[in-house]
């Protein structure tokens, strides 16, 4: 082959005699005359190269002729090669000099090309469906990288059946595809047949799926014994068992295949059906147990699921079934049968009673030995998942079918299981009655819900946790049960349901809101629950407040007044006469929610819910059809509803109407311009009326944003020239309700510019706006009548202060200064007198002379306050006499210290000062007991910050502020640490000597040097100058101060940089050793060396070992996932130091010794994780009235250690619970001897 074009013909023929080959070779020559010229002339182009084969021998004469045959008429470029002829011998040769390629080819009863085995794995792909390889980018490099990788030479991906660990490895040898073979029959292929493929020239690779498991370890032997042969090995373990050992060789390298995640999975249906409705690509993610074959052949189903999911289900069931009766027999099938009648199954401990009453009920002659027996089969093979004391389904489709088969004809064997399970166990057999098909378990929810069923003479507050799990089973029946509960209690009762139960309400009632028939019952029922928030959420927030404090009930019942909302299959006008039923109600916590859920379902340029994940067999129903004019006419009645609640005088009103201007607002952006002009007139009207019955500045802001929206309307192409007009119109219309503000008289103006709601834009238009209503009031001083002026200094306006500051540039004559230095005798008028002297000394140069010798006069006569005072000198330039005048009143008592540094931090003063004003002014500050020193750091950050000089005065108060330890918050702490740095850097002496002064006292509320925060510049600094002085500072100091420290050594100390420190310190004491090999991490470059070298120094020192032993397992570290994941990656590495020829004797007998012990530990972390989180186990504990707490308690007395379990419980839990709980003898020996020792104290 050449680069380019390359041209292959290939030309069969039966030779018999010799004189029958020279006709042949005739006959091809005419046939192939001007083979070239005719090919460029039928692709307008010239090949690069042209190769002929043929099946016969030919002489050396004979293929010249042929070349030139074919070479007639070309028109040949200079360097073209002569054209290639392969006859039989050639050929023989090339499948001698590759025996892969003959293997391929000529025993296809041994091995297929890597094609022909990718098309065999697609045709026997379940349904016919080839598993994408969407969402395995990563697992798929690192395999390519180990294919290329000259090192490895076998390749084992493991995981569950189904998983897609074939097509893995297919894919990743895809770049060398002719260098590949697979094994046809990978159970009989043996090592002989993989030396038989090993060519001299080139590597092969050889894939084998599913081997016998007696015949790899001969086949990996024989793979690393040929150089020029990589083995690639697929092998069925469950994901989360141990990976499969083969010893210790880097030759071999595993990979890991596992189930896709929720996430993996989601993002497969996107690429193969991005259509797909998130409700059903969510139940497909569920059921489908994260296996590729399932996924897509559910995705291609698409939304025809939502009536055909239970006849998918089946099929999918079915098939997986009659896998497991192949690979596992019938008594195979029968325990994945019996193990999927729960969701989950217990089958060791005190959780062995339900393997007992599921084998007893439905086990047909099987044992529970026998169950456990093929269940631990199952798990091994992946069919089953074991976790802690039970085991569980992985696939739930299979799941589904299996418990369905089981159970089908023995409704008195279901109900004697439900009767004898435990309250926990019950739970997991509803969960999986969920799951199956309607008409399989409709006559279960008739018995539990019928006459003398679960639900009949009980409270049913006590059973919510039930109604929950089986809502989106039985929708109808929980409704009805939940209308029985919630209709017939008052709102403060309802406002009791509390924690626990009131989640499961919710929960059961979001079950029931997206199913059509139990919609809109579900929705009145979810407002009962919300409007009973009101009695109870801090303190009837409003605003914001309100918005952060709203329950779940609350957040879903507005959330379903979305017209949009991808879920909700209840129609518009039931949706609207829901909230009309809320918002007629007379009570306050009714209506505020009818307002918020109005202010959910305008939309707002896109609205946001939360999607709900589907629980049960069958989907949500789809929403309703409904057309844009549907839409627009839903959102006016919402808006109508508003205008209504705020007709009436009380809270609800108020807030309804604060949000009017809003809410119009949000229909003019989501409506036809034309459907929001009557609202936009009716906010007008109200603004303007007497007195105003709505802000002007929240109007004017509602009408621009409106304005803005046109105008970009207006701005694309692609509008119709009726839809311009229209546009037009609207536009036309609101700019004149826009004026009539502007010719409205003077308060009116005033609120407009100056209150809430307005969207400033801070542009110069705006500030000259401002700039004239304070040139009118100076006009006309009448203006700003009492009123007026008591509304300025109201929180309504938002921007008096540029107000008042324009105000102060305009009153050149000084009419408004007596009563702005009347404001200034009250330390609320402080803003106001400030703004107005700013505004003065902007005028001119003298004006801002004049401005400061009246502000002196004033400080002078203490007429003005001193916080007025204060912020009237920030408001002008820093100067000597602003210091002095700061000063003077801070001596005097007239401004504390900490508002003047709080001013002063705005920034404005900070920069032009020089270090000795701004020692006088901080010094000043501070005080002489440094009572603000908190202050002052603060302020010497900024300094910092803005690269001033820390020199002179300012750096010794720096210095007696630090060493006075001042009490701090956290944000103090943080410039206390940069400000120490710098000084640090400056006197390195004196910051060893403060961190000794510091360190041994106590911190609590102090600035803590050592403390573990993600700067600590100054300890990192002392440790960059002189890491041996500061450690020897650490170890010379006092015990407390040394416990202290050992946090931050944790982060400082380098196994390599302090290594010689280290010894030095170890060699003085052995505690000194102990306290260092503490401070280490297992997981710093240089540990284990110089672990080796503390153990050479005490080798028999258990408590040494202790300290290098807790390193190892991670005290010191953080790490993501489970403790048991960590200890099993920690166990590998040190399998490896104890391999390692360097290691010492001490420290690989301590090794060995731990790694013996290491096995028993992660099997009880993966217990102790399975069974139940330790936050979990705890809130069924401290829950008296949880039916699950003496199961908790029972697992923690089995499985944690004595030191945990008096950590964990109480002694009257552990009394209480300890006849009841099912441990081992020996073990309930250990509690009843420790138990007096801990009631005595001892």
């Amino acid at each position: 082959m050449a680069g380019g074009w390359n041209v292959f013909q290939y030309k069969k023929r039966g030779i018999k005699f010799a004189s029958n080959q020279k006709k042949i070779v005739a006959g091809l020559k005419t046939q192939l005359k001007g083979a070239l010229a005719q090919i460029e002339k039928a692709h307008g182009r010239k090949p690069n190269h042209y190769i002929l084969f043929v099946s016969f021998n030919l002489a050396p004469a004979q293929k010249k002729s042929l070349k030139e045959s074919i070479l007639d008429g070309f028109d040949r470029p200079p360097g073209f090669p002569d054209p290639a002829i392969l006859g039989a011998q050639e050929l023989a040769q090339l499948l001698n000099d590759n025996p892969h390629i003959r293997a391929a080819y000529f025993q296809p009863l041994a091995f297929r090309t890597w094609k022909a085995a990718l098309e065999a794995l697609g045709s026997r792909k379940f349904l016919g469906k080839e598993a994408a390889l969407q969402g395995r980018e990563d697992l798929l490099k690192r395999s390519r990288a180990l294919i290329e990788d000259p090192k490895v030479r076998v390749i084992a991906f493991w995981g569950p059946h189904e998983v897609g660990k074939s097509r893995l490895a297919l894919e990743a040898a895809r770049e060398r595809m002719d260098s590949v073979v697979v094994a046809a029959d990978p159970q009989e292929l043996a090592a002989g047949d993989l030396r038989a493929l090993v060519a001299a020239h080139r590597e092969t690779l050889c894939i084998a799926e599913d081997p016998d498991p007696q015949r790899i370890e001969a086949l990996i032997q024989e793979a690393l014994a040929e150089p020029n042969l990589k083995l690639l090995l697929t092998i069925p373990i469950p994901s989360h068992a141990q990976k499969p050992a083969f010893g210790a060789d880097n030759r071999v390298q595993h990979v890991e295949v596992t189930p896709l995640s929720w996430e993996e999975s989601k993002k497969l249906i996107d690429h193969v059906a991005p259509e797909v409705p998130f409700e059903i690509a969510n139940w497909i993610c569920q059921k489908s147990g994260g296996i590729p074959g399932v996924i897509l052949a559910a995705a291609s189903v698409g939304e025809d699921l939502r009536a055909d999911a239970a006849d998918f289900g089946r099929r999918v069931g079915e098939e997986f079934a009659r896998r497991v009766e192949t690979q596992f027999g019938e008594r195979g099938l029968q325990a994945a049968s019996l193990a999927s009648i729960l969701s989950q199954v217990g089958v060791t401990g005190n959780v062995e009673v339900e393997a007992q009453l599921i084998c007893e009920l439905f086990g047909d002659g099987m044992t529970v030995p026998d169950f456990t027996k093929e269940a631990m089969r199952l798990c091994e093979a992946g069919v089953l998942r074991r976790r802690g004391s039970y085991v569980e389904a992985a696939i739930p489709m299979l799941a589904n079918y299996l418990a369905g088969e089981a159970m089908n004809g023995k409704r008195n064997e279901t109900l004697a299981l439900f009767a004898r399970l435990g309250t926990a166990g019950r739970i997991r057999l509803l969960r999986r009655l969920r799951e199956l098909n309607e008409p399989a378990t409709a006559w279960f929810w008739n018995e539990i819900f019928g006459k003398d069923g679960l639900f009949e003479g009980v409270r049913l507050l006590d059973h919510t946790i039930t109604l929950e799990t089986i809502a989106g089973a039985a929708p109808e029946w929980v409704l009805s049960a939940l209308k029985t509960l919630l209709d017939n209690i008052s709102v403060k009762d309802r406002a009791k349901i509390a924690g626990d139960q009131r989640r499961n309400l919710v929960s059961a009632l979001e079950q029931l809101l997206f199913r059509r028939k139990t919609s809109g019952e579900a929705l009145r029922l979810m407002g009962l629950l919300a409007e009973a928030d009101d009695e109870t959420s801090a303190d009837n927030a409003t605003g914001i407040f309100a918005e952060i404090y709203a329950t779940d009930a609350t957040r879903i019942f507005a959330e379903c007044f979305d017209p949009h909302h991808s879920q909700m299959p209840l129609p518009l006008n039931e949706r609207l006469a829901v909230l009309r039923e809320f918002a007629k109600k007379p009570t306050l916590g009714s209506r505020r929610l009818a307002l918020k859920a109005v202010k959910n379902g305008i939309p707002n340029g896109g609205g946001a819910f939360s999607l709900r994940q589907i629980e049960g067999a069958t989907f949500f129903d789809p929403t309703p059809p409904m057309t844009w004019s549907d839409v627009w006419e839903y959102v006016l009645d919402l808006l109508n509803v508003a205008w209504d609640l705020a007709q009436y005088n009380d809270a609800v009103s108020v807030e309804a109407k604060s949000k009017l201007p809003d809410l119009v607002k949000r229909v003019g952006l989501s409506t036809p311009p034309r459907l929001a002009l009557p609202s936009f007139q009716r906010l007008v009207d109200m603004a303007l009326s007497s007195p105003p019955k709505l802000e002007a500045a929240a109007v004017c802001g509602a009408i621009e944003w409106a304005l803005d929206h046109l105008n970009e309307r207006l701005d694309k192409e692609n509008i119709s020239e009726d839809a311009r007009q229209e546009v037009k119109e609207a536009k036309t219309t609101l700019e004149a309700l826009l004026n009539q503000f502007d010719v409205a008289k003077f308060p009116v103006r005033l609120h407009r510019r100056l209150g809430k709601g307005y969207r400033f834009g801070h542009d110069e238009d705006e500030a000259k706006k401002i700039e004239a209503l304070a040139e009118e009031a100076v006009a006309h001083p009448e203006l700003l009548a009492d009123d007026v002026w008591g509304w300025i200094q109201s929180d309504d306006a938002l921007v008096a202060r540029q107000f008042i500051t324009a105000l102060g540039r305009k009153d050149a004559s000084g009419r408004f200064r007596e009563r702005i230095e009347i404001e200034g005798t009250r330390s609320e008028g402080a803003d106001i007198f400030s703004s107005y002297w700013y505004g003065w000394a902007e005028r001119n140069t003298d004006s801002a002379e004049e401005a400061e010798r009246r502000l002196d006069e004033l400080a002078a006569g203490d007429r003005i306050d001193g916080k007025a005072v204060v912020l009237a000198t920030w408001s002008l330039q820093a100067t000597e006499a602003g210091v002095r005048r700061i000063i003077e009143q801070i001596r005097r008592g007239r401004a504390p210290g900490d508002f003047v540094a709080w001013i002063i931090l705005r920034g404005k003063w900070m920069k032009p000062l020089i270090p000795e004003q701004a020692a006088r002014l901080l010094r000043a500050i501070s005080g002489e007991d440094f009572a603000h020193g908190a202050r002052v750091m603060d302020l010497l950050g900024m300094w910092l910050q803005l690269k001033n000089p820390l020199e002179g005065e300012l750096e010794e108060l720096a210095w007696q502020t630090l060493e006075a330890d001042p009490l701090v918050n956290y944000n103090d702490a943080w410039d206390c640490d940069q400000v120490a740095a710098h000084l640090a850097e400056r006197n390195l002496e004196r910051a060893f000597a403060l961190l000794v002064r510091l360190a041994g006292a106590d911190r609590s509320g102090r600035w803590d040097p050592i403390e573990n925060r993600a700067q600590n510049k100054f300890c990192r600094t002392l440790w960059s100058h002189d890491r041996s002085k500061a450690l020897g500072a650490v170890m010379r100091g006092n015990p407390r101060w040394r416990m202290q420290f050992e946090r931050a050594l944790k982060r400082f100390l380098s196994p390599v940089e302090d290594r010689d420190a280290i010894l030095n310190f170890a060699k003085e004491s052995v505690e000194n050793a102990r306290f260092l090999a503490g401070c280490l991490t297992a997981a710093a470059p240089g540990f284990w060396a110089l672990a080796a070298e503390l153990l050479a120094l005490y080798p028999d020192d258990d408590q040494l070992w202790f300290e290098i032993a807790g390193d190892m397992e991670g005290v010191n570290e953080t790490h993501w996932g489970t403790s048991s994941s960590f200890l099993e990656k920690r166990k590998a590495e040190v399998q490896k130091i104890i391999a390692h020829p360097a290691t010492t004797a001490p420290l690989r007998r301590r090794l060995q010794d731990w790694l013996a012990r290491a096995g028993e530990r992660i099997g009880q972390h993966v217990v102790w994780e399975y069974d139940d989180e330790i936050d979990g186990l705890m809130r069924h504990v401290q829950d008296k009235d949880s039916a699950q707490r003496l199961w908790a308690i029972g697992r923690i007395l089995k499985y944690a250690s004595l030191k945990e379990v008096r950590k964990l419980l109480k002694i009257e839990d552990i009394e209480e619970a300890l006849p009841n709980v099912d441990l081992p003898h020996e073990r309930r020996q250990m509690f009843e001897a420790a138990l007096p020792v801990w009631k005595n104290g001892r």
